[in-house]
């Protein structure tokens, strides 16, 4: 791992480690990932359904923590550029649990109560937006902490991630008499019974949290020929059901690791360039247009850009296979990884050998990123305007 100080942590100029991934670290989160959800799928089966509350819990820490760390540096720049380096820089000692700085004690204030109230909340119809909110935090901070040393690395990865995305979904019924990943994703669906007197009871229990969520607004009427629906629990809605599309952090994260490393690949070009011609790229504030702009940026960041588009297309792909339901066993779901990994994986690599870059990329060697000042030197002696372009376009985070 690569040892950076971005001051993102709560003490101080705390050193951040952004950890490589190798082709064996990318076997081992296979089976992590294998054995947390089947261990899952066996104790949902076995009624151990209080697993999902734990799950809440852990959610409403890791997404409290993960907002606290992507607040935390510009609230660090704000107060610096208010109150000086000393009010940014000012600890308190929290004995065996360390130190925290003025920046990181702002940060966490909003970030505990946002999660205290999707906690308290979290079965009302407006609950999805928070924990949207906090899922992304928690994969930015995780794309943040993790990246890959090469596309091989990251074919790997992805490779063992598409299998095992099919697998769960589509082909774990035969194993298992139903699918593995449907089955987790869907625990704590809600039951209804029978009150008599024509009315139906209806009880909400605990529902995964590590999902992105959007509503699909098709509600079902608030009474029937049975009778009235009554929604029992914590911020529930009386009289109103409600859908949800859904989609796995895991379809977020694992994906965006090859997004940062095309990002990488972006920065690595544009710096080795500006080094080469001693002049700094036209800047998007010179195009004259907001379709020049886009292109310019397009086109600086090339990786990139096909990286997202194919992962757009991917999820474009998904949803269509979706709603034509093209489905194996009657599973109602798609494996996401399924299109999202062909698509970026294609992109990123038919960019790089466009560019004649498939063997530098496919190896890591055009990733290797150095310190701004080792990156800054090599650019020669044109040293005043060169700097502000490297210290600009290097980020050792990705």
């Amino acid at each position: 791992s690569e040892g950076v100080s971005d001051g993102a942590g709560g003490g101080g100029e705390r050193e951040e480690e952004a950890v490589t991934m190798t082709a064996s670290m990318a076997v081992c989160f296979l089976g992590f990932s294998c054995v947390i959800l089947i261990g899952l799928y066996v104790l949902l089966q076995a009624g151990y359904h209080v697993i999902l509350l734990v799950l809440v819990l852990v959610f409403v820490l890791a997404g409290a923590n993960s907002l606290t760390l992507l607040l935390h540096a510009p609230l660090r720049a704000l107060v610096q550029s208010r109150f000086g380096a000393h009010a940014a820089h000012a600890t308190l000692s929290l004995g065996f649990c360390g130190s925290v700085d003025l920046p990181f004690m702002i940060a966490v204030v909003p970030a505990l109560a946002l999660a205290s109230v999707w906690f308290a909340f979290r079965r009302a119809t407006w609950a999805w937006l928070l924990q949207d909110l906090f899922g992304l935090c928690v994969c930015l901070v995780f794309l943040r902490t993790l990246r890959l040393s090469s596309l091989r690395v990251a074919s790997i990865l992805l490779s063992l991630m598409f299998f095992y995305d099919i697998f769960m979904v589509f082909l774990s019924p035969f194993l298992f008499h139903r699918s593995v990943m449907m089955s987790v994703a869907t625990a704590g669906d809600a039951t209804a019974t029978d009150a008599g007197a024509g009315v139906c009871l209806r009880f909400k229990g605990e529902r995964m949290p590590m999902l992105f969520v959007i509503p699909r607004f098709s509600f079902s009427a608030s009474s029937t020929s049975e009778g009235r629906v009554h929604d029992y629990g914590p911020g529930a809605v009386e009289d109103e059901t409600q859908e949800f599309a859904m989609l796995g952090l895991g379809d977020v994260v694992v994906p965006g690791l090859l997004l940062t490393l095309a990002a990488r690949a972006d920065i690595v070009r544009r710096v080795a360039r500006a080094s080469r011609f001693r002049a700094k790229p036209q800047s998007h504030a010179d195009a004259d247009s907001c379709v020049s702009r886009a292109l310019l940026f397009a086109r600086e960041n090339s990786y990139w850009s096909l990286a997202v588009f194919g992962y757009l297309l991917g999820l474009l792909m998904a949803l269509l296979a979706n709603m034509f339901h093209l489905t194996v066993n009657g599973v109602e779901g798609q494996p996401a990884l399924l299109y999202l990994v062909p698509c970026t994986i294609a992109a990123v690599a038919a960019r790089a050998y466009a560019l004649g870059e498939l063997r530098a990329i496919w190896s890591g060697a055009s990733l290797e990123l150095r310190t701004v000042d080792e990156v800054c030197a090599s650019a020669g002696s044109d040293a005043d305007g060169q700097q502000r372009l490297c210290a600009a376009d290097y980020n050792p985070m990705l």
